[in-house]
């Protein structure tokens, strides 16, 4: 396996980051002609995300599923990758309805992000119909119905984190929790991941063999990086890891306040001691999380050994992702593949929360 440099990872990122937030900037501004107010709302969220100058996976993984897959000259797939990045925006504009992000929101402000979300899953639609110039219509028929599914997954992840994974008076056994938690976590992010690497391999007209080892890839990957995601939710505000962070879409300690059941929160709530579990479930229902109280969590998350357990969880998956790439031959491709485990096996989330409990003060 050749070393993988960090620039160059991160300047391969950047590049077909750039070049789909190019496309996806122009193709938005079409609405501008049409409707400025209009222009104005579905916009909003996708310059949001643009603005944070951050590489952005989605793309990358699409690009690198048609790379490793023989494929030859990425930026004819450009709008392909803008198209999995357009409809990533659009779950992201309808769950700030559900997760009801900046406190209760007006009817007329919920009716116009249903409103928002729907366009950009439109738009997103355009661009992949791009893919009909780029091969066969039976490869076609796939891509989209790969790209659906996305959608629909997604939705399948939201039903259960709204209606299922809640915080209640009683914790059920771990067993059941996490066999749901699991399947949810695969449903927000290992069927994205999966469906995007596997539209840029069906693009490149990857075999059987190459097509199910990015499909596991994307699951493991995906369903892994989820998980880390949730345990983000306790680095607090003031601890961020880069000047964007927490800005877009994050809400610190937003799961817990509105009684989600993560794997974090259950963890603290089955280890804490009486006083700790009272205090964890008092923030439930509020409005927002002050620093201190946020500070006293994320103690909790770490002395209940809740942290180290998570860790511990998703590494298992990281072993798992790596050995799924051992049929491609030896690439800068596959190196890169692989080097986006790091997100999940070293993400900056871990270094922050292992630091904390050496914090003066805490």
């Amino acid at each position: 396996n050749c070393f993988m440099n960090s620039t160059f990872y991160f300047n391969f990122m950047r590049q077909t980051t750039y070049a789909t937030e190019k496309l996806i900037v122009r193709e938005i501004k079409k609405l501008e002609k049409i409707d400025r107010p209009l222009f104005e709302l579905v916009s909003a969220n996708i310059y949001g995300r643009v603005n944070t100058k951050r590489p952005k996976l989605r793309p990358g993984l699409t690009r690198l599923g048609y790379e490793i897959c023989g494929g030859k000259n990425w930026r004819k797939i450009i709008p392909i990758c803008a198209a999995v990045e357009i409809l990533n925006v659009s779950t992201y504009t309808i769950n700030k309805i559900f997760d009801e992000k900046g406190g209760k929101w007006s009817k007329d402000r919920i009716n116009n992000n249903i409103i928002a979300g729907i366009i950009q899953k439109e738009v997103a639609s355009d661009l992949l119909n791009e893919a009909y110039n780029l091969i066969n219509y039976e490869g076609f028929i796939k891509i989209k119905s790969l790209f659906d599914e996305i959608n629909k997954i997604t939705y399948f992840g939201q039903f259960k984190d709204l209606n299922f994974l809640r915080i209640k008076n009683k914790l059920p056994s771990f067993k059941k929790f996490i066999d749901d938690y699991k399947q949810r976590c695969y449903f927000f992010g290992g069927r994205y991941y999966e469906n995007s690497l596997l539209i840029g391999g069906i693009l490149a007209k990857g075999n059987k063999k190459q097509l199910s080892a990015l499909q596991k890839f994307g699951e493991l990957f995906g369903t892994s990086l989820q998980m880390v995601n949730d345990i983000g939710d306790f680095v607090p505000p003031d601890k961020k890891p880069y000047k964007e962070a927490f800005k877009y879409y994050q809400d610190q300690y937003g799961d817990l306040r509105l009684g989600k059941l993560t794997l974090p929160i259950y963890l603290m709530l089955q280890n804490a001691s009486g006083i700790e579990k009272k205090f964890i479930l008092k923030q439930v229902g509020k409005k927002q999380t002050s620093l201190k109280d946020g500070y006293k969590l994320t103690k909790i998350l770490i002395t209940t050994g809740a942290f180290k357990e998570c860790k511990k969880l998703t590494k298992g998956y990281v072993n798992q992702t790596k050995r799924e790439l051992k049929i491609f031959k030896k690439s800068i491709k596959k190196d890169l593949l692989s080097a986006m485990t790091s997100n999940v096996k070293s993400s900056v989330y871990w270094k922050i929360l292992k630091k904390f409990n050496k914090i003066d003060g805490v």
